[in-house]
């Protein structure tokens, strides 16, 4: 009777150790796979790993999803058009003014048309530009 109770304590025995090698020979595998994905795999965050024991961030994969909420449908709206326009509005090319907004003409002279051999000369082109100033309150 004795050797039955060595042998059942060996057998126990054996099994805890065996557990543990186990998960020790688990543990090592684990940091196996992550030295050769750090040698040799893609160098990216975006990595998914397979981690059992590791729990989901956001509730168990395998929850229901929620429905999606209902649709509501908002009554939509027209913006008034202001088609009738004066014609002074601010546009691609500029603003616009009538004939009442005083302009003041400034001529620039280059100084080889006045010299002796202006005749040497020829005039291509004038280019006219348009600024708007604006006088101090009196």
């Amino acid at each position: 009777m004795k050797t039955n109770q060595i042998s059942q304590l060996d057998a126990s025995k054996m099994k805890e150790v065996l557990a543990l090698q186990a998960g020790k020979i688990a543990q090592l595998e684990q940091q196996l796979d992550w030295f050769k994905r750090q040698i040799f795999g893609q160098k990216s965050e975006k990595q998914l790993f397979d981690r059992p024991h590791q729990t989901p961030l956001f509730g168990s994969a395998d929850a229901v999803p929620k429905a999606a909420p209902s649709k509501v449908e908002v009554k939509s709206h027209k913006r008034k058009s202001n088609t009738q326009r004066k014609g002074d509005e601010v546009n691609d090319t500029g603003l616009r003014f009538d004939d009442c907004v005083p302009q003041k003409l400034i001529e620039l002279s280059i100084p080889e048309l006045g010299g002796v051999d202006a005749d040497q000369y020829e005039i291509i082109g004038y280019k006219d530009t348009t600024r708007l100033a604006q006088q101090p309150g009196s």
